[in-house]
């Protein structure tokens, strides 16, 4: 008996080894129909899958995405509801499962489904405008908030109003030191990067000497953060920043020691759209008092400056 019940058992073993091979086998020739686009040969073949293995997230996706190919929008809104309960890909499927909307001419089931997509994050204006399964819905005012949402997803730094404090620094500028009778120190260009959140700054000075920060609105700590890195080897993390009246105000090494330096703090002077000072200074005593490293005067370049920003890269 006991010999009788490995024998089964080895048997099932086998069968449902068989049975693996021939549903991978099965699949991979969907895959290959649907690769070259022959949507009603893949549409069967898919349709055959789901038959077999009904949690086919894959193959109900895929189906959906023939039966678009084939313009029978009810079958494909059905697959895409099958796929979307099945938990996968929500951006992809939801989208997808919208433009059948639009297309079987259900503006109000797109929109809401739209609505779904941009919840998720999806972040694609540009596509979203030019997608001619879309197009119906254009004309209509829900489309155009879509749109910017989109673009909100895809910029959030943009909008969000801590991240632009810091925008009047951004620009090509002359450095001159305030404490040397206005002499010129070096040049500096300021750029915003990666989505509007990174403010990106390039310093070369007159007699050599090169350094970048990156600075950016640190939602976490609510504060801004400044890491600066120059070719002499310095790396300074500004970590508590904030805008205070017209000025943004970092601080670095709260808890080091008089002996090793003490706390740095370093200043930017908002001083209108053509001026920016800006102030570093350090403190032995906790903060109390502190005393001026250096105070350099940031002077926008006029058009056509003989000044090379390119040499601040």
């Amino acid at each position: 008996m006991r010999f009788f019940a490995f024998a089964v058992f080895g048997l099932s073993l086998f069968w449902s080894g068989v049975a693996r091979a021939d549903d991978t086998a099965a699949m991979a020739r969907a895959d290959t129909l649907f690769a070259h686009e022959k949507w009603r040969e893949a549409a069967d073949a898919y349709r055959e899958r789901v038959r077999h293995d009904p949690s086919s997230l894959r193959a109900w996706t895929r189906l959906g995405y023939c039966f678009s190919g084939l313009s029978r929008w009810d079958d494909a809104i059905a697959a895409y509801h099958r796929a979307e309960a099945l938990g996968g890909g929500p951006i992809f499927v939801q989208y997808n499962l919208a433009c059948a909307f639009a297309r079987s001419a259900r503006p109000d089931s797109a929109f809401a489904v739209l609505d779904r997509v941009m919840n998720g994050g999806y972040r694609q204006p540009g596509a979203l405008e030019n997608d001619p399964d879309l197009a119906s819905l254009k004309s209509d005012p829900r489309f155009a908030a879509l749109v910017a949402r989109a673009d909100k997803n895809a910029r959030p730094c943009a909008f969000t109003p801590e991240s632009r404090q810091f925008d009047f620094w951004i620009g090509d500028w002359e450095v001159h030191d305030n404490q040397r009778g206005h002499a010129l120190a070096g040049t500096s260009h300021v750029d915003l990067i990666l989505g509007e959140c990174v403010i990106f700054e390039n310093w070369s000075g007159v007699f050599g000497g090169h350094g970048k920060s990156l600075n950016a609105w640190n939602k976490a700590c609510a504060c801004w953060q400044q890491s600066w890195m120059d070719d002499a080897g310095t790396v300074t993390l500004y970590s508590d920043g904030h805008l205070v009246k017209d000025a943004m105000v970092l601080v670095a090494d709260k808890n080091r020691p008089a002996a090793q330096g003490g706390m740095r703090r370093l200043s930017f002077f908002n001083l209108g759209k053509d001026r920016v000072r800006q102030l570093a200074e350090s403190s032995t005593d906790g903060g109390r008092t502190w005393t001026t490293t250096y105070d350099l005067d940031y002077v926008r370049k006029s058009p056509g400056s003989s000044s090379d920003a390119a040499a601040s890269h």
